[in-house]
């Protein structure tokens, strides 16, 4: 990546929760080559990242939860997203195409929830006794490729930086539900569909997220 990235947004104080688990390749594999794109592993599976978050910006509270495919340690494609500001959304998706889409989000260091059209669509949590397995200061820089509107288009992304004190907490009894079929959002059947696991669950309460400016290649 390039570290002279210049970035648009940068938000602080956030509170992220963050899963990142396996899921079954063979479900994912199609989208990826939709995309151009390719996760080299000798395994069945691909790590998947769920992130939630809380902030303000402008003045105004919102949360977010996207799910991305992360193809190395520095790659990954941002496949669908949330917005809990219904303003916010439609600024991520005009001036930044990415796939933001207004929900009802809640997040907390042992709980995250999606909610959409008044449905239940995903709750993730945590026993309230779970046990804080290491601790660390990160920094994490990340490309984000986005979904093309047409397999003509080039692949667009942007590069956004992650930074702050993470608390790795134990995932050993994590509850994922989803809302039952037909009504579950198509992102998130594919998750269910692709036996989604939680390997860890961090957390950073005063996270620093930067965001640069959506690239378009020629």
């Amino acid at each position: 990546m390039d570290t002279s990235t210049r970035y648009a947004v940068v938000v602080e104080p956030v509170l992220e929760v963050t899963l990142v688990g396996t899921a079954s390749l063979a479900v994912w594999q199609p989208y990826l080559e939709a995309e151009g794109l390719r996760y080299a592993a000798a395994g069945d599976t691909l790590p998947v990242v769920l992130s939630a978050t809380q902030a303000r910006y402008w003045g105004m509270t919102f949360r977010e939860f996207s799910l991305s495919l992360l193809l190395n340690d520095s790659e990954a494609l941002l496949f669908h997203a949330f917005n809990s500001n219904r303003f916010f959304a439609w600024v991520e998706r005009s001036m930044f195409h990415t796939p933001y889409y207004p929900a009802a989000v809640s997040v907390a260091e042992q709980r995250i929830a999606l909610q959409e059209q008044g449905v239940s669509q995903f709750e993730a949590t945590l026993p309230p006794s779970v046990a804080v397995v290491q601790s660390r200061d990160e920094h994490l820089e990340r490309r984000l490729w986005l979904k093309r509107l047409s397999a003509a288009d080039p692949r667009a992304y942007f590069d956004a930086r992650l930074e702050g004190f993470t608390r790795y907490f134990d995932a050993a009894g994590c509850r994922i539900q989803f809302a039952p079929a037909p009504r579950l959002h198509p992102a998130l059947d594919l998750l269910a569909r692709s036996s989604f696991q939680v390997q860890h669950w961090t957390v950073r309460s005063t996270a620093r997220h930067s965001k640069g400016q959506t690239i378009h290649p020629a």
